[in-house]
């Protein structure tokens, strides 16, 4: 009876918050519908003074608006227009990924990916990358994760969701990884090269 309560517990948490989720300035939405003739599918962004312009829509008010009100709110608009749409509508909240992966950058997810798939958005980690350590900011705090031991070891309890807003950044590793390395110590046998011409010289 305890174990199903706390497992009731877990799941109204995830419902809260899935349901506070709010769309912000420059996030948006995905619209599909399938069965009308009129072009209303696509993606569209709130604006800067939080409103959402839609097809065939007044401008959609969406201050302090968690968005599955305003997922709903768009749905009864769209059936009083159609009749019966088949009507799918997804949030795409900005995040930004930063430092070594391949294509670094600012990306829309639909708020159930994880770090691991975020960093495959933006194209995977770079061979400079330190997977030991890395970093996602979230309402001013770091959260360090260890991506090897997801990657390497399978532990996927530590592949935490990724929520709007977060910014995630891959560290490099020590000496800027092997390529810098190699110039590094190319540069110190140089240097000790020359001294050692110095000495014999004299």
């Amino acid at each position: 009876m305890k174990k199903r309560a706390i497992i009731l517990y877990c799941i109204l948490i995830l419902f809260c918050s899935s349901y506070a989720q709010q769309l912000k300035p420059l996030d948006g939405i995905r619209i599909t519908i399938f069965n009308i003739p009129e072009s209303v599918s696509g993606e569209y962004y709130v604006l800067e003074n939080n409103t959402l312009k839609l097809p065939f829509l007044d401008p959609i008010d969406n201050h302090s608006k968690p968005y599955e009100v305003l997922k709903n709110e768009i749905t009864e608009k769209y059936n009083s227009i159609y009749r019966t749409p088949e009507l799918s509508i997804e949030p795409l909240f900005r995040v930004n990924v930063l430092g070594e992966v391949r294509n670094p950058g600012t990306y829309y997810i639909t708020g159930i990916e994880t770090i691991t798939d975020v960093i495959g958005i933006a194209g995977g980690q770079t061979q400079d990358s330190d997977l030991s350590e890395v970093i996602v900011t979230r309402n001013n705090s770091e959260i360090t994760i260890d991506m090897e031991e997801i990657l390497e070891d399978g532990a996927t309890e530590n592949d935490i969701k990724i929520l709007p807003g977060d910014k995630i950044y891959v560290t490099q590793i020590w000496f800027g990884g092997a390529r810098n390395t190699s110039v590094i110590l190319s540069a110190f046998a140089a240097v000790i090269a020359a001294v050692v011409t110095i000495v014999v010289s004299n």
